[in-house]
């Protein structure tokens, strides 16, 4: 009997806090919706949705990306011509007058010059962002002249079509 009493006192416990914590949080959230947006969000009415013409403009635009005759890469980092082997160091190429809406891939590879031949070394594969190709590591663990080439491709913003390569290259000497 002692202990039926322990459990009907426990559950009654229990039930009065859930719906105390239940009323409390629906108070929260109807103290949300009646709260009045601040000055500079946006609301968007019927009258400025975009139609679906200017939803496909939109598209075309970002799909048909112009690539101007002046655009070209360099590889910009790591900076000055020697670095310590096993040092982290990071590679970037940088790409000029590239359009906001195009995108690419780079492909990096690594030379190195150990033992008076040059053999490929390491190769690298990544993205181009903003105009900018670039990562850090500490890969290179051999001394001798390295040669940096760098092969960006550029596509259009969903990355479908090329629309140009471009080539940079940059020696070091790793001591």
């Amino acid at each position: 009997m002692k202990n039926k009493k322990i459990v009907i006192v426990v559950v009654g416990i229990l039930l009065t806090v859930s719906a105390l914590y239940f009323l409390k949080t629906s108070d929260n959230k109807k103290n949300l919706t009646n709260m009045p947006l601040p000055q500079d969000t946006a609301v968007v009415s019927e009258s400025n949705e975009m139609s679906a013409e200017d939803v496909i403009k939109m598209m075309d635009d970002l799909e048909n990306v112009v690539i101007p005759e002046n655009v070209s890469a360099e590889i910009i980092g790591p900076e000055g011509e020697t670095f310590q082997m096993s040092q982290a160091r990071m590679y970037e190429a940088a790409v000029s007058n590239l359009p906001e809406n195009a995108r690419g891939d780079c492909s990096w590879k690594f030379y190195l010059n150990e033992y008076n031949e040059e053999v490929l070394y390491r190769e690298m594969e990544g993205q181009l962002i903003q105009g900018t190709c670039s990562f850090t590591s500490t890969f290179i663990d051999k001394r001798g002249d390295l040669r940096v080439v760098v092969d960006i491709t550029i596509k259009d913003y969903y990355r479908k079509n090329v629309l140009k390569t471009l080539s940079a290259e940059r020696m070091y000497k790793v001591l």
